[in-house]
């Protein structure tokens, strides 16, 4: 009696090559759109993480641990580093009740935000009087954001908004030490300078200015941001979103 022929449920060859070129067709059309996503991504946390370091020490203000802080902004190898410090509540208040000390000079008012001594500032990442005061402050280093600041940089906020200071290119007056209320980010691999022209014209503490140009030249997305604060804290991020039509580049800030 003759055994019944098996049934064959493999793929043949040619089914199985078929199978892999559609796979290669459907991954060459959606990696574009996954890299542009992860991208994307990386801009954001890095943006988010520095955005929870300003946020973070401001807190401290309004809690009381520290009378007046600083967020300094630096490169360090091409990345951009961002540091916390602090001034304790005891510390301020003897510079204040010292009428020598440069803290009661006018004519040092822009000063009070000092990037240049180190020791006016009680807590840092490197020095701390506790563990738990040091435990408030703290640096990273971001490698996928660029900033439209050419060098050191620093805001400074004190509890209540009473000393509210800037040093380097977030000073809108040298003289008073007045800030800028804002810092671009940019996507670090598709520009060189945050692609923002004149971003601290007179006029412009208390708005920022649409990027230029809000794409590349081949049309990728530079993947704007700005942090924007206000002497009580208030801080808010907002992203450009850039739009393409009929050759013409337009968009808007989103919160």
């Amino acid at each position: 009696m003759l055994e019944q022929e098996k049934n064959n449920n493999g793929f043949a060859l040619l089914e199985l090559l078929i199978v892999l070129a559609i796979i290669g067709i459907i991954s060459a059309v959606a990696y574009p759109n996954f890299s542009e996503w992860n991208n994307e991504r990386k801009v954001r946390q890095d943006v988010d993480r520095i955005y929870a370091l300003i946020k973070n020490i401001h807190v401290q203000t309004e809690r009381g641990t520290f009378a007046f802080v600083q967020v300094k902004f630096e490169f360090d190898n091409d990345d951009l580093k961002v540091e916390s410090r602090g001034v304790t509540m005891e510390e301020l208040a003897t510079r204040i009740n010292d009428n020598s000390d440069s803290w009661n000079d006018p004519a040092d008012e822009a000063e009070k935000c000092t990037l240049t001594d180190d020791d006016f500032w009680t807590v840092t990442p490197s020095k701390s009087p506790s563990e738990e005061l040091g435990a408030l402050v703290y640096n990273i280093k971001v490698e996928n954001v660029d900033t439209n600041i050419t060098g050191e940089s620093a805001i400074c906020f004190s509890r209540n908004g009473k000393y509210y200071k800037a040093k380097g290119d977030l000073t809108s007056d040298t003289s008073t030490g007045e800030p800028y209320n804002f810092i671009y980010f940019c996507a670090k691999d598709r520009t060189d300078d945050c692609n923002v022209e004149s971003p601290y014209s007179a006029g412009k503490q208390y708005e920022f200015p649409d990027p230029e140009p809000k794409m590349t030249s081949d049309d990728e997305q530079l993947y704007s941001w700005v942090i924007k604060w206000s002497r009580f804290g208030n801080l808010s991020k907002y992203k450009w979103q850039a739009k393409k039509k009929s050759g013409e580049i337009t968009g808007n800030w989103k919160n």
